[in-house]
């Protein structure tokens, strides 16, 4: 499949940032472009209901993909997949002092919490070392460790984390997943 997810249909094309080695999407002026798909169109394209994992890495994009999942698993009450992504509230093409950026950040923000009122047990924070942070079922420690790495880095011009990784706990997963995270991180 060629295709981008996104939350709407619309074709997009990717910036590529000035070292040319990341970048970000955009929807695309006219007919060119990739074609986008919700996550509902994915998955009758694939022909697949059951999905276990998702992994999403889209530096800065995530939210539009996580905005369809959360679309679909509040209207369809289908077992919830284990979802890890990306929490980056900037585009690479713009870096840390991104004009926008509390305003994208809050949109963020807003999409995890709608996924963890889903039916998702917890969430685990990452640095973006894969170091964990924090285990928890309150949205609002992801908005603090969130805020102030945006402080740290356009402030104090210091990156504690460039982004974090998020952990998704779906109920029927919680024990594997507390059981992985235990083996994830060396007891001294």
């Amino acid at each position: 499949i060629k295709a981008f997810i996104n939350n709407q249909n619309t074709n997009n094309v990717i910036t590529k940032n000035k070292e040319n080695h990341t970048g970000h999407m955009t929807t695309a002026n006219g007919p060119t472009g990739t074609q986008t798909l919700t996550y509902p169109q994915l998955l009758k394209h694939i022909n697949q209901t059951n999905i276990t994992l998702i992994k999403i890495d889209t530096d800065g994009y995530d939210h539009q993909i996580l905005s369809t999942i959360h679309q679909h698993y509040s209207i369809n009450h289908e077992d919830l997949p284990i979802i890890f992504f990306e929490f980056q509230t900037y585009d690479n093409t713009q870096g840390p002092k991104q004009p926008n950026r509390h305003h994208k950040e809050q949109e963020s923000l807003k999409t995890a919490e709608d996924l963890l009122n889903t039916g998702y047990d917890h969430i685990t924070i990452f640095d973006n070392f894969g170091i964990p942070i924090i285990t928890t079922n309150d949205i609002n420690h992801l908005a603090s460790i969130v805020k102030y790495t945006r402080l740290a880095q356009t402030i104090g011009n210091w990156n504690p984390a460039f982004y974090h990784d998020i952990l998704l706990h779906p109920p029927q997963h919680q024990q594997a997943l507390t059981q992985a995270l235990k083996n994830h991180v060396p007891q001294p």
